[in-house]
């Protein structure tokens, strides 16, 4: 019989830690520590509230960059007292420290990337890497620095997400009864800065055309000038919410809305929920209703704000959503049908447990890859540059 893991992870928290790989990160830890072992390191100077709040036991490693042999001392007292047979990265900084401390304990390194564009630049070798897209597993898997790398694509998961109703309700009492209701969860900064406008774009948009609905937004206002512009656009139709007590964990909002227009793990929470989709399209003034016709190019992208659709009729799409608006009942539940469909077959974590354990199972049996000390030259000094450069 194969060993069970006991998977110690690793995150850096280079500021409010609040972003969504936090999130990907507390869901797969916890689903996985119903199966084994498991613990979460971060790594910086502060702690993420979001991974700080998981039932899985977390602790912080000081790292600032230029404490290095501190805090690579610190994560290799952590490894000699709670043993794991795995070390999995969440981010490249914190994978630079792993590659360190698990080749000194002979512990393999597991390295996830969460998302995103494909790097442009320098990328870090791993024995296996944990690929979120489709399109970035393409890339991977046809770039001759990673011939040699074991490569798994999992797609980004989540669990259903449970009704905050104290403040949902709160939420509600600003809002007209029974008034169709868009949703848009995202930090107010130049990355979701086009989503959240595509979403006021629509909304007002629809109220225009008679199709009466309202648009809340929710979201940690990370770079004030953004969600000045923001909050510079609202009118009465629109309602936004930037403090700590509904920025924390604001997916377990999602019950106010009908519909969510969403990128990445939000897309996967609200499916969870049954909640119509919406993602944002590149250089478009509105979000594209998802559809079982374009799910799977958004899928590919792992819904990012970056997704393009070929032969995209911009207004025909609007046209349809007013419809749904408008109160086409039918429409409405079918599209809430599958999207609870696509959250049980490509969304739930549960889903990925057991690939998950093979892969950390095949880790400890084959043991530390090599070192490639160039590679791990140039990691660990962008590593250590980050850190340094990381909000105090």
């Amino acid at each position: 019989m194969r060993a069970e893991p006991r998977v110690l992870f690793l995150i850096s928290v280079m500021g409010h830690g609040r972003g969504g790989h936090f999130y990907s990160l507390r869901t797969t830890a916890e689903a996985l520590a119903s199966e084994f072992p498991c613990m979460i390191a971060m790594l910086g100077r502060h702690e993420s509230p979001v991974v700080g709040a998981s039932s899985v036991p977390t602790c912080v490693v000081r790292t600032t960059g230029l404490n290095l042999p501190t805090a690579l001392g610190g994560l290799q007292d952590l490894i000699r007292e709670w043993k794991p047979t795995v070390l999995h990265a969440f981010d490249v900084s914190s994978h630079g420290l792993a590659r360190l401390a698990g080749a000194r304990a002979g512990v393999p390194v597991v390295t996830t990337k969460a998302g995103g564009p494909n790097p442009k630049r320098f990328f870090p070798l791993a024995d296996d890497i944990v690929l979120f897209s489709s399109e970035n597993m393409e890339f991977f898997s046809s770039h001759p620095k990673f011939r040699g790398v074991r490569l798994h694509h999992i797609a980004n998961r989540a669990v259903e997400i449970e009704d905050d109703a104290d403040r949902i309700a709160a939420i509600r009492q600003d809002l007209v009864p029974a008034r169709p209701t868009l949703m848009r969860i995202a930090r107010f900064n130049p990355h979701y800065r086009e989503s959240i406008v595509q979403a006021v774009n629509l909304t007002k948009r629809l109220n225009a055309d008679g199709a009466a609905c309202q648009l809340v937004l929710v979201g940690t206002p990370q770079i004030p000038e953004v969600h000045r512009e923001i909050v510079a656009l609202r009118d009465e139709h629109i309602h936004i919410y930037s403090d700590d007590r509904f920025t924390v964990e604001a997916s377990r909002l999602l019950g106010v809305a009908d519909f969510v227009v969403a990128t990445g793990r939000s897309i996967m929470e609200a499916s969870s929920k049954g909640r119509v989709l919406l993602t944002p399209l590149a250089g478009g003034s509105i979000p594209a209703l998802v559809t079982t016709g374009n799910f799977p190019e958004f899928f590919a992208t792992n819904f990012s704000p970056r997704n393009r659709l070929p032969d995209y009729d911009e207004e025909s799409n609007y046209a349809r959503v007013r419809e749904l608006v408008r109160g086409d009942t039918a429409g409405v539940e079918e599209l809430k049908r599958q999207s609870r469909e696509w959250f049980e077959r490509h969304f739930s974590i549960r889903a990925a447990i057991p690939t998950y354990r093979a892969i950390y199972q095949g880790a400890m049996e084959r043991g530390r890859g090599g070192a490639h000390p160039l590679d791990a030259l140039i990691h660990v000094a962008m590593s250590v540059r980050q850190f340094a450069s990381a909000e105090q």
